[in-house]
C-alpha cells in the first residue's frame, strides 16, 4: 500500500495523484483511479477536523469531501462513488485515532484522506502528530485502503499555538509521515 500526500489545495489531488516528491519523479496515480474510471464501486472517507467537516470554510455551500466527490464524478463520469465524511470540529489527531475504527474503517473504504494538523498544533507537540499519523496509515493498510495525508492549511489568525512557522513544521511532519509509508 502507497500513502500519499498533498498539500492543503485540492487542486492537484483533483485526478487522485500525488504530489511528486522530487521535480524529476512524475505523479503515479492510486490504484483506486482503475475502479473510478472502469465504474467499479469506490468508497472514500475523508477524515479530519473542522477544516473536513463543516461546511463554513465554503460559506455554507458545501466541505471540501463534497466539492472532491463532485469533480471526481466529474472526471470519472462512470465511476461509483460513495464519499463519507468523517471530520469532527476540534478534533486531533489523538481523536482521530480514538474513532478510527468507528468512524472510518466500520465503511471498509477503498481510500481514507486523512487531514489533521490544524488542532494538532494547538495542543500536541509535533512528535505526538507523527506517532498517531503513522498509526492511522498503519492501520488503514492493515485494511487494504490506501492513504492520501494532506497538510493542515495556513491560516490568518492571531493565535500563537497555530503561527505559520508552527504550521509548516506540523506539515513537514505530514510530508515526512507519508514518505515513510510509500
Amino acid at each position: 500500500m502507497l500513502t500519499r500526500f498533498l498539500y492543503a489545495s485540492l487542486l492537484p489531488f483533483m485526478s487522485l495523484h500525488s504530489t511528486g516528491l522530487a521535480a524529476s519523479e512524475s505523479p503515479s496515480p492510486l490504484k483506486i483511479v482503475q475502479s473510478l474510471e472502469s465504474g467499479k464501486p469506490v468508497k472514500i472517507v475523508c477524515f479530519g477536523d473542522s477544516i473536513t467537516g463543516q461546511y463554513y470554510h465554503t460559506g455554507g455551500r458545501r466541505a471540501w469531501p463534497q466539492a472532491l466527490g463532485q469533480t471526481l464524478l466529474e472526471l470519472y463520469p462512470n465511476a461509483q462513488l460513495e464519499m463519507i465524511n468523517a471530520g469532527i470540529s476540534g478534533n486531533t489527531s489523538a481523536h482521530g485515532l480514538e474513532r478510527m475504527e468507528t468512524d472510518v474503517l466500520a465503511h471498509k473504504p477503498d481510500l481514507i484522506i486523512a487531514m489533521f494538523g490544524m488542532n494538532d498544533a494547538a495542543h500536541l507537540e509535533v512528535d505526538d502528530l507523527r506517532q498517531n499519523l503513522q498509526q492511522i496509515v498503519q492501520r488503514a493498510h492493515a485494511h487494504n485502503a490506501e492513504v492520501v495525508l494532506m497538510t493542515p492549511n495556513a491560516i490568518a489568525d492571531d493565535d500563537p499555538s497555530r503561527t505559520v512557522e508552527r504550521l509548516a513544521e506540523y506539515s513537514e511532519v505530514v510530508r515526512e509521515v507519508a514518505r515513510a509509508n510509500e
